[in-house]
């Protein structure tokens, strides 16, 4: 029973709300889009009256609070939206650095991995003998297909000269290690 006498209170407020809009249709702004329409004009006798009332002191019209509103907040959401645009030019920047960082990162670990072959390789040459048969320094002709069958190649099996070589090697990715880890710090 309460729930009828909600509904009846209810249907009673709009026919008292659609009275007051028969009467004075100048002031109803029920809906957002009364605020953005421009007032029609009615033909009854009220509308002379009507425009001669909303012109105020020295014949200017007087604001419509409601279309102020809107206009406040249309402003707002433009404002809103530059400072969107702002944050996402930012993130977009910051997303370029993460991924230049990633990349100086995975080269890091490729030459960490390079110095620990280089250290392993190091450790299979016995100084002592003049020709290791572990390994050998070789240098190739590479074709454009990445395989070297029928071009210039060299080896060198001296432990002495690839003992020089692994450790100028040694210092030169340790010092690009060094680089790389100052690059990613910035």
């Amino acid at each position: 029973m309460s729930h009828l006498n909600e509904v009846a209170e209810m249907a009673e407020n709009i026919a008292a709300q659609v009275a007051a809009e028969t009467e004075n249709p100048e002031t109803v702004t029920t809906a957002p889009e009364a605020a953005t329409a421009e007032p029609q004009a009615q033909p009854t006798e009220a509308a002379p009256a009507a425009a001669k009332g909303k012109k105020g002191k020295k014949g200017q019209p007087k604001a419509n609070p409601d279309r102020e509103a809107f206009e406040a907040a249309q402003m707002e959401a433009a404002e809103r939206q530059r400072e969107i645009e702002a944050k996402q030019k930012e993130l977009q920047k910051c997303l370029k650095e993460l991924d230049r960082k990633k990349k100086l990162s995975d080269n890091r670990a490729k030459f960490i991995e390079t110095l620990d072959q280089l250290e392993e390789a190091e450790r299979l040459i016995n100084p002592e003998d003049f020709e290791t048969k572990r390994l050998k320094l070789s240098l190739h002709e590479v074709s454009d297909s990445g395989y070297s069958r029928d071009g210039f190649s060299v080896s060198i099996s001296n432990s002495s000269l690839i003992l020089d070589f692994i450790a100028m090697l040694k210092e030169k990715v340790s010092q690009k290690i060094e680089d790389l880890e100052t690059e990613l710090v910035k």
